[in-house]
């Protein structure tokens, strides 16, 4: 049987990729040349042989002798009997499997308004007007309808967090489906079709951070900082300046706070690696600096905290410090497009880049190729010089470099 259902499940594939799939008629549904049959003097082509000839006798499959009784040679689907293939290898036809994915996702798309999800399930639903299915809509119907329920939270969470194992047992009542069968599929559609997501470099981003921005997390987002700021709760208020090694605020207490207030700050500097926020604020700090973690793609939550401070300003200036590369540029620019827009680089100019370069990453000639395309778009202006820089050395510099 293992020859009669891989022959049918061949010719089944030719057909959904061949115009007799979408109605046109008169040409035959060949077995693909590429299909591996076993040696002509073996004891299994024997066995291949008797089982294309029960497809024969089934209506399901025809086929020419090469030489005859002994040897088979073109192999072909009889089309009017499709049914009884798919029938054969317990296969969906792929039109009721294209009907039952359409109505699986319009129904989805008519519940969300707007924005990138809407746009990435319309692309699938135009997809499926070609009769096209791909990647993980080729799948059994519970991952289908699985993935569909991730999207619509995601869409309904409208910038708040949930925890994945939450949101796992929310939709699916089993506190580890998410993260084991559906994360790896929301990953891969949120990479391209989130706008934030898509343009920046996938070298600097790790999955956790692609959830985060999506609004899911492994546990409570804790929110770094060091110097004077004052947080202002529904039920007090707690002032962090005395605390001069760094101070934290989880993510679960965002939603208490009314406002901030900066106490004694000229400046503040986010920075975006950890093991150099650490450093800064032991050994570098300024006692009117307001130092802030900034991590890699700053997540809703963050963002929301990035926002109580850039109201609280008054005319203290605002800085970024990054890695010299594709990733840290548009990070800055995410951060000063956002929420400062008059925020200024920080070691991330030429000067930094020539005294650590003999420290940096060599990278390939794509993407030294990507990263000069920056140079087209004023809305890198603040680096063109460094980019430069970095294609002609061949190299990007990260954060880590400049600790001695």
């Amino acid at each position: 049987m293992r020859y009669g259902r891989n022959i049918v499940n061949g010719l089944l594939d030719s057909y959904e990729n061949s115009g007799s799939f979408d109605g046109n008629t008169g040409r035959r549904v060949f077995l693909k040349k590429s299909f591996k049959r076993p040696d002509t003097d073996s004891t299994d082509y024997e066995e291949f042989l008797s089982e294309l000839i029960k497809l024969q006798s089934r209506g399901i499959a025809d086929f020419d002798w090469r030489i005859k009784g002994h040897v088979a040679d073109k192999i072909w689907l009889l089309t009017e009997n499709v049914q009884s293939a798919y029938d054969f290898v317990c296969r969906e036809n792929k039109h009721s499997s294209l009907a039952r994915v359409e109505l699986a996702v319009r129904n989805t798309e008519n519940r969300i308004d707007s924005g990138w999800i809407k746009e990435y399930l319309n692309r699938v639903l135009d997809d499926i007007s070609k009769n096209k299915l791909s990647g993980f809509w080729k799948e059994e119907p519970r991952l289908v309808n699985d993935v569909l329920k991730a999207l619509e939270l995601i869409y309904s969470l409208n910038g708040a967090s949930i925890s994945m194992r939450a949101a796992s047992v929310k939709l699916y009542s089993d506190s580890k489906r998410f993260e084991n069968e559906i994360k790896r599929h929301i990953v891969s559609i949120a990479k391209k079709f989130e706008p934030v997501l898509a343009e920046a470099d996938e070298e600097d981003i790790s999955e956790r951070e692609i959830l985060s921005q999506l609004g899911i997390i492994k546990m409570s987002e804790i929110i770094e900082f060091c110097g004077g700021l004052k947080v202002f709760y529904m039920n007090g208020e707690i002032d962090y300046s005395p605390i001069k090694n760094g101070a934290c605020v989880s993510g679960d207490c965002l939603s208490e706070i009314e406002r901030v207030e900066l106490s004694d700050v000229q400046s503040i500097l986010f920075i975006e690696n950890k093991t150099n926020y650490t450093e800064y604020c032991l050994n570098s700090r300024r006692n009117n600096e307001l130092v802030v973690f900034h991590g890699g793609l700053y997540s809703p939550a963050k963002g929301y905290f990035f926002r109580l401070i850039s109201k609280a300003l008054s005319d203290e200036q605002v800085f970024y410090w990054g890695d010299i590369d594709m990733g840290g540029f548009n990070m800055f620019c995410r951060l000063k497009e956002n929420i400062f827009p008059s925020l200024l680089p920080y070691n991330m100019d030429r000067k930094s880049f020539e005294q650590y370069k003999s420290k940096g990453l060599l990278r390939s000639k794509t993407y030294l190729d990507k990263i000069a395309k920056l140079k087209n778009t004023e809305r890198y202006a603040a680096f063109f010089d460094v980019i430069e820089l970095i294609i002609e050395s061949g190299v990007t510099v990260e954060q880590e470099a400049f600790i001695k």
